[in-house]
């Protein structure tokens, strides 16, 4: 990163987030609310989090290592074991969290809605909806291990193929609008 600003708020996101979510994940395995569905949900979405601090500090130390010769480096970094990791963190605590505060959000709204109904989450499903976010993120960050060097290589092409057919758009439409001289006697 070029901005000292922009590498100073990396470092202080990824810290706060690392030492702020690990206090939620203590905090909630030492309390005895333990039992309490927004409880475990809370402790999931700490978890996914933290994953984030992780990436976070991973990436500005990168950065630091990489300064001034990231542009000589940027294919090995983009190769590199490091950078799947990366890639697979940030996928797993993005999905994670989404999918925990629609989990969160559906509780709280039939908590709220209907009050009376014994129709809520129990405990284990909780558990069932966590653990499947879980792997249901963690195969979706998993596919480019598997698929890569197709992956780059359909991607490159698509995106060769739709510049290639932005630019014939745009000579069409330049074309079409020109108002080109008549030359006839």
């Amino acid at each position: 990163m070029s901005s000292p600003v922009q590498r100073s708020f990396l470092w202080v996101l990824g810290i706060i987030a690392l030492v702020g979510n690990l206090f939620v994940i203590i905090w909630r395995y030492k309390t005895k609310d333990s039992s309490r569905i927004s409880s475990i949900l809370i402790l999931s979405l700490g978890c996914a989090d933290f994953l984030m601090g992780v990436y976070l500090i991973i990436i500005a130390s990168v950065d630091v290592y990489y300064r001034s010769i990231y542009i000589e480096n940027s294919d090995k970094w983009k190769r590199s074991t490091l950078c799947k990791i990366c890639g697979f963190l940030s996928t797993v605590s993005s999905e994670v969290s989404v999918f925990t505060l629609v989990f969160i959000t559906a509780d709280r709204l039939i908590s709220l809605c209907f009050p009376l109904s014994h129709k809520r989450f129990s405990k284990n499903l909780t558990y069932k909806l966590i653990m499947a976010s879980w792997v249901l993120a963690c195969v979706m960050a998993a596919i480019p291990f598997f698929v890569e060097p197709y992956f780059f290589k359909v991607v490159s092409m698509l995106a060769r193929v739709f510049v290639w057919h932005c630019i014939l758009q745009i000579i069409d439409q330049l074309a079409g609008s020109i108002q080109w001289p008549s030359f006839s006697a």
